[in-house]
């Protein structure tokens, strides 16, 4: 029996539908590859699009647009690779969803409305969870065959070069920056929030610049991680134009494809501008031995002393001197009393600085100026005292959100965090966090920007997200969190870790009891599937039709692949004028009982019955009269 006539009793009509609904879902599959980063699978998912498109194109039967459908949800299963996030992965939903209600659409013709095709995919889907939920957790876990990224919206606005007002006008933005998910260990105070995004250690005069940044060569050498380890700190990134990634300076990488470079940056091989989730072991408990900053011992080299000679004369008049009265540790204490002894101001409306020596008119004229100022000038005068120094940009601050009764919780990192401070070597203590902005406007370090600017007119240049669309964002990032760690970043240690919990002695029937819970979902899935009528009743309309259209099996009418109760009544009833009647009355009544507004209740089944007795008398009739016999007989 034709499966498409007895569920589709209008197939052109089927056919329209999931046409339209096919072209929605190419429209919502080729947005979804627009916003992931470009990969060799991203280049086949283009490739399969294009060919769905022109596919799509030319499908004017049920047989295409079926095998259209397949490959959309080939498709949507690279898109799950590519975009594994909770944003994404709901749109993905969403779009195998679409998918689904062109195929009911196609075989349901005109006889349900949309809002009935809905409920019936969400029902199809509800039963087929049990059966996901069992492979999932089931099935080994295997590694990726390559690195690929997470997709987000947003960017970071830190780059590889850093000039006076760089970061003034980034701290503005009060957009998200990255969110850090403490899942062990204490929680560093404010003071010590110091998120490490790049070192840099080339200086031109006026600008500062990574000096040798590393090529893709180089990047390939740095040795990675086999991701052995507990994961200690979960980090989330959103999207960045540089390569170096955000982290406190300790711990060791567990993500493939991250490093740490001599500099203290955490390297991805990856290109920056997709949101980025990744995983450090180390905590930041004061009473540990930071684990993982093996790169505070390497040691300068001489263009870590490097300055344009003549740039800002002044400055390294002052540094030269230092350099022949004081030992290295009391430079940085003369710096300090430099700037704690003038009238600076911090603040994020500095005075424009000449093209000339910009760093003299900085020091010893306005003396207004934001981190940048501060960072660039005290690096410049430990140079030329002889400490060799560098100046490191990132993000300062973060609000604590507890979570879990206040175990573990996330930490909420800014634009406007952003921030730039020094690092100095120091004989015998290696590489040395000193902010020069502390030395100027402490509650900046202790307090936050808002703190450090508060009771002055800079604080009106702040935006600030609402609180309701705040606690809307912090929702989702829970929630973000969760799929993230049970989803995402289920692999198969987590898997050994989730079984042994929940089977106990019983891990050896592990397999066993896989297999009897495959049959087990599958039999509830399939009797759960089968008890859905897209007419909202039983299927007992659909075997009544399948009984009347047997009756003429023996005189050789029989529905064409793909062909519509209306239409194969009109064809039969060519062929054989004598069974015109019941084949007129069979499609008129069954598209009544198909299209009826209620759908299928007890009184239209029941005047249907009736229709089929008397539709079945007068083809037994008719059949009679020509000498064949009905299968009844």
């Amino acid at each position: 029996m034709n499966r498409a006539l007895t569920n589709a009793p209008d197939a052109a009509s089927g056919v329209r539908r999931c046409r339209r609904l096919q072209l929605v879902t190419l429209a919502a599959l080729a947005l979804q590859l627009l916003a992931t980063a470009l990969t060799p699978l991203t280049w086949g998912g283009w490739m399969l699009l294009l060919l769905l498109v022109l596919k799509w194109r030319e499908s004017g039967r049920a047989r295409d647009l079926r095998h259209g459908a397949l490959a959309q949800m080939v498709l949507v299963g690279v898109l799950a690779v590519l975009e594994p996030g909770l944003a994404t992965s709901l749109l993905q939903g969403a779009t195998a969803l679409l998918i689904l209600l062109g195929l009911l659409a196609l075989e349901s013709g005109s006889a349900l409305r949309w809002r009935r095709l809905l409920a019936l995919a969400l029902r199809l889907l509800a039963g087929t969870l049990p059966l996901m939920l069992l492979l999932f957790l089931f099935l080994p876990r295997m590694g990726p065959l390559w690195s690929v990224p997470f997709g987000g919206m947003g960017s970071t606005g830190l780059s590889a070069q850093l000039d006076p007002g760089s970061i003034t006008n980034l701290v503005q933005d009060p957009s998200p920056a990255l969110r850090i998910e403490l899942l062990h260990g204490s929680v560093p105070p404010p003071n010590q929030r110091y998120w490490r995004v790049m070192a840099l250690d080339g200086f031109n005069g006026r600008r500062w610049s990574q000096r040798r940044p590393l090529t893709s060569s180089q990047l390939m050498q740095i040795p990675t991680t086999n991701r052995a380890g507990v994961v200690d700190q979960l980090w989330t990134v959103e999207p960045s134009p540089v390569r170096e990634l955000p982290w406190g300076g300790v711990g060791r990488p567990l993500t493939p494809g991250v490093a740490v470079n001599g500099n203290g940056e955490l390297i991805s091989l990856r290109p920056g501008r997709e949101r980025r989730r990744y995983g450090l072991s180390g905590t930041f408990d004061p009473d540990e031995r930071p684990a993982g900053s093996w790169w505070r011992g390497v040691r300068p080299s001489v263009a870590d002393l490097a300055v344009p000679p003549g740039s800002n004369p002044r400055l390294e008049a002052l540094g030269k001197e230092w350099g022949r009265t004081l030992p290295p540790t009391e430079r940085v204490e003369a710096a300090a009393r430099l700037f704690r002894s003038e009238p600076f101001r911090y603040t994020l409306k500095p005075p424009p600085l000449p093209g000339q020596a910009p760093l003299d008119a900085f020091l010893f004229r306005t003396r207004a100026g934001f981190c940048e100022h501060y960072a660039s000038a005290f690096t410049v005068l430990m140079r030329t005292a002889g400490l060799p120094a560098r100046v490191v940009v990132g993000y300062l601050g973060g609000e604590w959100i507890p979570v879990a009764g206040g175990t573990t919780g996330v930490m909420d990192v800014r634009q406007r965090d952003a921030h730039a401070w020094s690092e100095v070597w120091i004989p015998r203590q290696g590489w040395t966090r000193i902010d020069p902005t502390g030395f100027v406007a402490p509650e900046r370090v202790e307090q936050g920007l808002q703190g450090a600017l508060a009771g002055s007119n800079d604080l009106s240049l702040l935006r600030f997200t609402p609180g309701w669309l705040l606690g809307v964002e912090r929702g989702w990032w829970r929630l973000d969190g969760l799929w993230s760690r049970w989803v995402v970043q289920f692999d198969g240690q987590s898997q050994d870790g989730l079984l042994n919990r929940l089977l106990g002695g019983f891990r050896s029937w592990q397999g066993v009891i896989l297999v009897a819970g495959l049959a087990l979902s599958a039999t509830l899935a399939v009797a759960w599937i089968r008890g859905l009528d897209p007419s909202g009743g039983s299927d007992g309309p659909r075997r009544d039709l399948e009984g009347l259209l047997a009756r003429l099996q023996p005189i050789g009418l029989q529905p064409e692949p793909g062909e519509g109760l209306e239409h194969f009544c009109r064809r039969s009833a060519k062929e054989r004028p004598d069974l015109a009647q019941p084949l007129m009355l069979l499609s008129r009544d069954y598209m009544r009982l198909r299209c009826a507004p209620g759908g299928v209740n007890p009184a239209s089944r029941k005047r249907w019955r009736r229709s089929c007795r008397q539709i079945a008398a007068a083809m037994d009739h008719a059949l009679a009269k020509r000498g064949h016999s009905s299968p009844t007989d």
